[in-house]
């Protein structure tokens, strides 16, 4: 049962989460901190770096969590990238979210669906992610 004060109050919209980056950490909504491995973390913090609404494409994931070799023949990596995503998600739960931060796209990447924060800098995304704006909802 979720216990943060904007459920109590009716509220399903749950406080953003906080990526602490010096940790590589989620914050969940009650405050509570779970510890993220370092390519999930790459991925979260890949997703949060994205203007709201935006789309990471798997070639762009495959390529920030497995290097640009890879994005070559991301189509390989693609249930990694799943399976990945999925331990995310997992964990996030884990930390009070109710519903999965990272979603696919259909056909086009990941998107995050919750607004993230950072506790020290602005994230930056290189010039080779690519970023679609998302346009329906999955």
């Amino acid at each position: 049962m979720p216990s943060s004060a904007a459920h109590s109050a009716g509220n399903e919209c749950a406080p953003s989460p906080i990526l602490d980056l010096d940790c590589c950490q989620a914050i969940g909504p009650d405050g509570h901190r779970v510890d993220i491995a370092p390519q999930q973390f790459t991925l979260l913090y890949a997703l949060a770096s994205l203007p709201p609404g935006h789309v990471l494409s798997y070639r762009a994931a495959v390529s920030v969590v497995y290097g640009a070799p890879a994005a070559a023949d991301w189509y390989a990596y693609k249930e990694a990238l799943w399976s990945l995503t999925h331990r995310l998600n997992a964990k996030l739960r884990a930390a009070g979210w109710q519903t999965p931060p990272v979603r696919a796209a259909r056909g086009h990447g990941l998107k995050l669906t919750v607004h993230a924060t950072t506790t020290k800098r602005q994230p930056q995304v290189s010039e080779t992610t690519i970023a679609t704006p998302a346009t329906a909802v999955y």
